[in-house]
């Protein structure tokens, strides 16, 4: 099964309530990979995990702003989270599952399991006058 391409709708609820992290997903022959843009972020704010088929992605960023002038002050705190959830298209070894992080983006390996890798078959076309003649 192939990863099926974002539509627009997916996550509309998340769209509304705030900001999602770029994320990009592609397979290889033995591999699901999964690119996530979370500048700005430490990874210890991360959360990543996979359960029944699906991969989730969470976050929370926390901003803290002070700004003091002549005659005032103002601090403000900022907090956004954010989660994203992946169909896994294909049975994976989530025993080995591993993720790094590098200049604001984090890059998740998601092996396939070995019942997983189907190998490719290759269908016989039939003529129809031989099959009638049988």
């Amino acid at each position: 099964m192939a990863i099926i391409p974002w539509s627009g709708s997916d996550n509309f609820g998340n769209l509304l309530s705030g900001h999602l992290p770029v994320i990009d997903v592609c397979e290889t022959g033995d591999s699901i990979i999964v690119n996530i843009r979370l500048a700005g972020m430490d990874p210890g704010d991360i959360d990543i995990s996979v359960s029944s088929g699906f991969l989730k992605i969470k976050g929370v960023s926390t901003e803290k702003e002070e700004k003091q002038g002549k005659g005032h002050w103002k601090k403000e705190i900022h907090k956004e989270s954010f989660e994203r959830v992946i169909k896994l298209p294909i049975d994976v070894n989530e025993d080995k599952i591993e993720a790094t992080a590098d200049k604001g983006s984090i890059r998740i390996i998601v092996p396939k399991s070995e019942k997983g890798v189907r190998a490719e078959k290759k269908i016989i076309v039939k003529e129809t006058d031989k099959i009638k003649s049988k």
